[in-house]
């Protein structure tokens, strides 16, 4: 039964994928729109073009999402961000506005950050409708980049009983094991679901569930590591008590014959296929209308193109080396 202090309810999946009690989804979705073009170019009366400042691309973009027919509502700016919109949907997004002056240029960059998390968008197509808002303004000059994708795991265990054999650098906070660096591909949380659940929504879904949480930063890829629970640990009991995040270091304390031991016969390998995040990912492209190459995409197959142009003419240089070698030995040749 649930606490009385509480509701009960469920843990709120609008996009992910069942496999028995195992439930994959992704929990949180970044994208970059560049600003730079001439959507936001200000000119004055005689006709000049204006410089860009933060104000006019502030403006340039409240005038976007008017055209979007959304409510314009510029809210305090958030960190790094200049400026962020997000009481003016009526879904939960936010949209913040970036700017950062490469080196290498006189003039400063803009860009529009776009974050949502898909389990609580109860429409996908609202988000959609939002990105081609600024398609239709940009035209041509429209690309997009991914940013940061975070892919959900949740298993139906309690998270004393989880372990990963990770050689990441780990840490815990308040009963959150982290492994990885913050900020990079593959960073992992792991957490104990139900108990956030009843910290952030004062909701009891009356059951243990952990979550395992890959981040994934500029499309960047990673590894992903394989989770486990503890099974029958025989004479090894003391490493039950032993925290997640330190089970690695524990197990070094054995000569290598009993640790291998231990991870074979102790550990029971949770099922468990990444590769369901790669088709729960071109569903949401698909689904946002982002199922053309992104920014990242386009140069890294331009930088494949041109390697593979390289390599070619590599080739056909050192078959003419060969033949001036030849016929530079025997002159007859000519």
């Amino acid at each position: 039964m649930g606490n009385s202090k509480y509701s009960t309810g469920d843990i709120p999946y609008q996009f992910e994928y069942r496999e028995n009690d195992y439930v994959y989804s992704i929990d949180k979705f970044r994208i970059r729109i560049p600003l730079k073009w001439g959507t936001l170019r200000y000119r004055d009366k005689s006709g000049n073009e204006k410089s860009l400042t933060d104000d006019r691309v502030i403006s340039g973009v409240s005038d976007i999402l008017c055209r979007g027919g959304y409510k314009s509502f510029v809210e305090p700016s958030k960190g790094r961000y200049l400026a962020c919109w997000s009481s003016c949907f009526d879904f939960p997004c936010f949209l913040f506005l970036h700017r950062f002056h490469p080196f290498h240029s006189v003039e400063d960059y803009y860009s529009v950050i776009i974050e949502f998390n898909p389990n609580k968008v109860p429409d996908i197509s609202d988000i959609h409708s939002l990105i081609s808002c600024f398609e239709n303004s940009l035209g041509d000059s429209f690309l997009w980049d991914e940013l940061r994708c975070d892919f959900a795991f949740d298993v139906p265990y309690p998270i004393n009983v989880i372990r990963v054999l990770s050689r990441k650098a780990s840490s815990s906070y308040l009963g959150t094991y982290y492994f990885g660096s913050r900020g990079g591909s593959g960073y992992l949380r792991i957490y104990d679901k139900r108990k956030e659940m009843l910290y952030h929504y004062d909701t009891d879904i009356e059951r243990d569930v952990t979550r395992i949480e890959f981040e994934r930063h500029l499309s960047q890829p990673f590894v992903f590591d394989i989770p486990y629970r503890i099974g029958n640990l025989y004479g090894h009991e003391v490493l039950r008590y032993v925290p997640m995040d330190q089970w690695c270091a524990a197990l070094r304390t054995f000569d290598s014959r009993t640790a291998k031991k231990i991870k074979e016969n102790c550990l029971i390998k949770i099922p468990f296929n990444p590769d369901v995040f790669s088709d729960l990912h071109s569903r949401l492209l698909d689904q946002l209308g982002l199922d053309t190459l992104s920014i990242r995409d386009t140069v890294r197959q331009q930088n494949k193109d041109r390697e593979e142009e390289l390599k070619n003419m590599a080739y056909d240089l050192d078959i003419i080396s060969s033949e001036i070698n030849r016929w530079a030995k025997d002159p007859d040749l000519l």
